[in-house]
C-alpha cells in the first residue's frame, strides 16, 4: 500500500484536530460543576478503592466484591484519579472524544475522508452522546449511549 502524499496526510491531521477540538469542546466545559449521581458515586468510589489499595483485578465496594459492571469503568476512573488528582472529571468526557475520532476513521476508511469529517463531526455534536459523556456511566465507553435504531 503506497503511502499518502503529505499534503494528504496534513489534511487528515486536520480532520482529526478539528474533530478532536469539537468533540471536546462539546463535553469538557462544565465537568465537575455537578454532584455525582447516586450510581456515578460508587463507582467512583470503586475506582478510588482500586487506585488506593493496588488491587486492580478485583473491584471493591467498601472491601466487598463488586462485580455490577465491568472493570473498564473502575480502571478508567482510577487512572484518571492517578493522572488528574481525585476529582469529578468524568473518564466518559475522554472516551467521547475518543469515540469521535473512531467514527471519523472508520467512516474515511469506509466511503472518504470527507464523509469521515462530516461523521465525526456529527457523532461529536449528537445530543445523546454528549450528554452522556458528562456523566461517570460506562455506557459512553462501550458506545450504547447514542441509542440508534437504524433500519436497512
Amino acid at each position: 500500500m503506497p503511502s499518502p502524499s503529505p499534503r494528504v496526510f496534513r489534511r487528515w491531521l486536520l480532520a482529526l484536530s478539528l474533530c478532536a477540538a469539537v468533540a471536546a469542546v462539546n463535553v469538557i466545559p462544565g465537568l465537575g460543576q455537578r454532584p455525582l449521581l447516586d450510581a456515578e458515586a460508587r463507582y467512583a468510589l470503586v475506582g478510588l478503592d482500586m487506585l488506593r489499595s493496588g488491587d486492580w483485578v478485583q473491584p471493591r465496594l467498601n472491601t466487598f466484591p463488586y462485580y455490577e459492571k465491568p472493570p473498564l469503568l473502575y480502571w478508567m476512573i482510577a487512572v484518571s484519579y492517578r493522572a488528574l488528582g481525585v476529582s469529578e472529571f468524568a473518564p466518559s468526557a475522554l472516551a467521547h472524544v475518543g469515540t469521535a475520532l473512531l467514527v471519523l476513521a472508520l467512516a474515511s476508511a469506509l466511503v472518504d475522508h470527507a464523509a469521515g469529517l462530516l461523521a465525526g463531526l456529527v457523532y461529536a455534536t449528537a445530543v445523546g452522546p454528549v450528554t452522556y459523556a458528562r456523566y461517570s456511566f460506562p455506557d459512553a465507553m462501550l458506545i450504547s449511549g447514542s441509542r440508534c435504531r437504524c433500519s436497512a
